[in-house]
């Protein structure tokens, strides 16, 4: 049984993700409507508080790009900590003849790629 995403406090991370993407979109938006301004403008000069403003939102997208991608691998890396622990659980319950069967190794192969896979997943949204 997988473990439920927004369990142990992950919500919050959750909540940071989307209002970080809100934020972000609104930064894009208008730094769009700033460089159309500028390339409409042609030879007009632009107050340098204008400028000022548009560099400050292209810093803002860059720290909001970080936050995103940091709180993503912390969300991701503490629901495979979970899961992994859930496997791992389960399987020192398992009978010891289930050992003597398997291929240890491509088990333990295939199962590292599902967890890489599933991380991958979160993160990437």
């Amino acid at each position: 049984m997988l473990p439920r995403i927004l369990a142990n406090k992950r919500w919050q991370p959750l909540v940071l993700l989307a209002a970080t993407g809100a934020f972000q979109s609104v930064c894009l938006i208008w730094l769009i409507g700033w460089a159309r301004n500028v390339i409409e403008g042609g030879s007009e000069q632009l107050p340098i508080v204008s400028w000022g403003i548009g560099i400050a939102a292209i810093l803002f997208l860059a720290a909001g790009r970080y936050v995103e991608r940091f709180y993503a691998e912390l969300l991701a890396q503490r629901y495979i900590f979970e899961l992994r622990q859930a496997v791992f659980e389960k399987s020192q319950r398992l009978p010891t003849k289930d050992f003597k069967v398997a291929d240890k190794g491509g088990t333990l192969l295939r199962l590292t790629g599902d967890m890489t896979a599933i991380r991958n997943w979160i993160v990437q949204g």
